[in-house]
């Protein structure tokens, strides 16, 4: 009986083809989103920030960033959802209250760090972004809801345009000020450890219709940020996303 297979010679080549297919097509980078202190996650941002808090002065970023498993086209906006949990179920402090205590303390931008090496602008340097909202608004566990705030980013260029996938792209930084932490009439809380989660990102075109989504990071947790360690905080425990196409429609009008 005649035993088919490859000889010695053949199962070589065929091995040395498969290496210079693996070697010239590495695998495919994981789509997703991302949320770091001080740089995108590629460009080695962290994913704790400390804090003494014993000044007024001087600021801290994260900056959320995010990749592509498929190409867009005609990219106008991104709106996306984050939430604040604050560890040890404690309610929100003060300090991390920026429609009073703290008010405006807390901001977006689309300012592109050009020391950056693996993170690319998809706004060209036309872009823009801002702070929408800051509420408590969004389902979670009611044992939760006094250590819970949700913010949602507005971000988008004009004209549109096409992104590719694989590359990991700068969304918009999360500054952060010092402002109100140890003067006098000082917002209590600063030492307070948190988690901030980059929950949903939406794509739109210029008619505000969906272009695509994403609710997952790029590795598990990459999209969780801390402050002072975040012991305590339930990173997981955020609600669902919720719409915000009223404040992207009221931005670009």
């Amino acid at each position: 009986m005649r035993r088919w297979g490859a000889s010695p010679t053949r199962l070589a080549t065929l091995l040395a083809t498969l290496l210079v297919f693996v070697l010239h097509h590495p695998p495919a980078t994981a789509a997703g989103f991302d949320l770091r202190w001080d740089a995108c996650a590629a460009d080695g941002g962290v994913a704790n920030k400390n804090f003494a808090c014993d000044t007024d002065d001087g600021t801290h970023t994260m900056v959320a960033s995010f990749i592509l498993d498929q190409p867009i086209t005609g990219l106008f906006a991104a709106d996306v959802v984050l939430d604040l949990i604050v560890g040890g179920n404690q309610p929100v402090p003060a300090w991390w209250d920026f429609n009073d205590c703290r008010l405006f303390a807390l901001s977006a931008d689309a300012t592109f760090n050009p020391a950056s090496v693996n993170c690319s602008d998809w706004y060209g340097g036309q872009g823009g972004a801002a702070m929408s909202s800051y509420t408590s608004a969004g389902t979670i566990a009611a044992a939760d809801s006094a250590s819970h705030r949700r913010m949602t980013v507005i971000s988008g260029v004009n004209p549109p345009v096409n992104l590719s996938p694989g590359q990991d792209y700068f969304l918009f930084n999360l500054v952060l000020v010092h402002s109100a932490t140890v003067d006098p009439g000082a917002c209590a809380g600063c030492t307070v450890p948190v988690c901030i989660v980059l929950n949903s990102i939406r794509f739109l075109n210029s008619s505000f219709q969906e272009l695509a989504s994403m609710s997952s990071p790029v590795t598990p947790g990459s999209n969780f940020a801390t402050w002072q360690g975040g012991a305590g905080a339930n990173c997981l425990s955020v609600p669902a996303r919720r719409t915000t196409w009223g404040a992207v429609k009221s931005l670009y009008r």
